[in-house]
């Protein structure tokens, strides 16, 4: 999956364009910091001109209050979308399922899924149909599989997420996707080095024409560079 930035319909199709040509078929568009009438035009002017084959999901970061949420639901259920993420507040389980009620397909949670335990309550809630997964947010491969686990024994799906990341942890996120059996079907988030200046291991070299495929090397499987883990040091202390 390739993330683009809030910003216009003919930015979105350039940067659509741009990235089919090297393999990129899923694409997240930023929404939430305009006013909610330009996102719904936005979303439709970017439909009108998509090359075949290509998914588009929405990501709103809590930039919605419920009513603009609802708006947007109402006015994006004939498209097809793959899903929308975080349309309302993390906290606001009723606007989510009310969004969930109303939208054309799945609603997706982010920001509300921090804990295990957070699962629960947002299933109790009928808030949710897709749960986002991020390493970082999560608090590690331990936690983040066991929120996998509940979301699968609840029927739903998974989206394995970043938050821009550097190589070793899009490492660990991409072996713990690897082992699960309810992704959503669309591309994932692991193009986090893509979008960066340098990293400190090979991580970019696992992406090939859009696909991420893991190595086969020990542990994690990525080569780390200690002359890059150098160039970022800030201090160094030595333990006898």
């Amino acid at each position: 999956m390739w993330s683009l930035s809030s910003g216009s319909a003919d930015q979105d199709i350039s940067v659509v364009d741009n990235d089919c040509a090297k393999g990129f078929a899923t694409f997240r568009l930023k929404m939430g910091d305009k006013p909610i009438d330009e996102d719904i035009s936005r979303i439709h002017d970017v439909f009108a001109r998509l090359p075949p084959g290509v998914s588009v999901m929405v990501d709103a970061n809590q930039g919605w209050d419920r009513d603009e949420a609802l708006a947007f639901a109402r006015e994006t259920a004939t498209l097809p979308l793959v899903l929308i993420e975080q349309p309302v507040h993390a906290t606001d389980y009723d606007g989510l399922r009310q969004v969930r009620e109303l939208a054309g397909c799945p609603i997706s949670v982010d920001e509300s899924i921090q804990r295990p335990d957070d699962v629960d309550a947002i299933l109790e809630a009928g808030a949710a149909d897709v749960f986002s997964i991020k390493i970082s947010k999560n608090g590690g491969l331990a936690n983040s599989l066991a929120i996998a686990g509940k979301v699968r024994e609840s029927g739903k799906r998974i989206l394995m997420n970043s938050m821009i990341e550097l190589g070793i942890t899009q490492a660990a996120s991409l072996h713990l996707g690897c082992t699960l059996d309810n992704l959503m079907d669309c591309g994932h988030a692991y193009m986090s080095t893509l979008r960066m200046a340098d990293d400190v291991t090979n991580f970019s070299d696992w992406i090939v024409r859009g696909q991420a495929r893991p190595g086969d090397a020990p542990g994690l499987g990525i080569d780390v560079s200690m002359s890059g883990i150098e160039r970022y040091q800030v201090d160094h202390f030595h333990v006898s």
